[in-house]
């Protein structure tokens, strides 16, 4: 799982989480869910608590 946390950011506009989807992908890594949340704490937490009960995500790659 990728995850963004900004409060500029887009989908669109979001090079960093693009990027990082990319390199993974080109490495043949599956991304199970990509996410670009408010750089608040609880909506943070909400989507690494998602992720823990989803058995398709081994990991969890946080930037913002």
């Amino acid at each position: 799982m990728v995850i963004t946390c900004s409060d500029t950011r887009t989908p669109d506009t979001d090079t960093s989480g693009q990027l990082i989807q990319r390199l993974l992908k080109e490495k043949g890594h599956t991304i199970a869910a990509y996410h670009l949340v408010k750089d608040e704490p609880v909506q943070i937490k909400g989507r690494i608590v998602e992720a823990m009960a989803n058995d398709a995500v081994q990991a969890i790659i946080i930037n913002g």
